[in-house]
């Protein structure tokens, strides 16, 4: 998501028209990009950027991300894209949108995301060959062996370096992340993929 609505922000940022957004009613909201993975198999996704200049307009960046939703899912009906929210809080914008999939997520990001089982990911051929660390003990590395007795918990793999969060307690995730709660790691791996396996 990152890349594509970054495109957008960006094209709006360069119109310089007066901005028409109100200041969120919900300053508090946790200001961070994230990856929400939820149980009936959707996908949540917010991206939070600095829209510091009084000229810039969040109604025109809303207006350009739901034309670009409406024909991604005209294309795909399957797609089940919704814009939930564009505010402008605190200078910054943050934008959240629902995916019926996290296939949808990725194909309109053009970003890789994976949600499944590990034995699904493994038959997809994705290499889990990583340095894990487990919650609330040292740095681990998985063998195969021990992947394979793993092979029905569930398992998230992203491109993005965002935060990553799951609907039940993260069990392992990539040694470079930091986990945020029992549900939640921020990935940030310069390049490649972020992994986290979750029951």
């Amino acid at each position: 998501m990152r890349k594509f609505v970054l495109s957008i922000i960006l094209s709006v940022l360069m119109t310089n028209v007066v901005a028409c957004g109100a200041q969120s009613v919900n300053p508090k909201s946790d200001m961070v990009s994230y990856i929400k993975v939820l149980e009936d198999g959707s996908i949540e996704g917010a991206i939070v950027e600095d829209f510091s200049e009084s000229y810039y307009d969040v109604e025109g960046l809303k207006s350009m991300i739901q034309d670009a939703i409406n024909e991604y899912n005209q294309k795909d009906i399957t797609a089940g894209i919704q814009l939930i929210s564009c505010e402008l809080i605190d200078k910054q914008v943050k934008v959240i949108l629902r995916y019926g999939t996290y296939r949808s997520y990725a194909g309109f990001n053009s970003r890789e995301l994976f949600v499944g089982t590990v034995r699904e990911a493994t038959k997809l051929g994705y290499d889990l060959d990583v340095s894990f660390s487990g919650t609330g003990k040292a740095s681990v590395n998985l063998s195969q062996k021990e992947l394979e007795a793993l092979e029905d918990m569930k398992i998230v793999i992203a491109e993005e370096p965002v935060r990553v969060i799951c609907y039940d307690e993260i069990e392992y995730y990539t040694e470079s992340g930091t986990l945020v709660g029992k549900k939640a790691v921020d990935m940030e791996h310069a390049s490649g993929y972020g992994v986290v396996l979750f029951e």
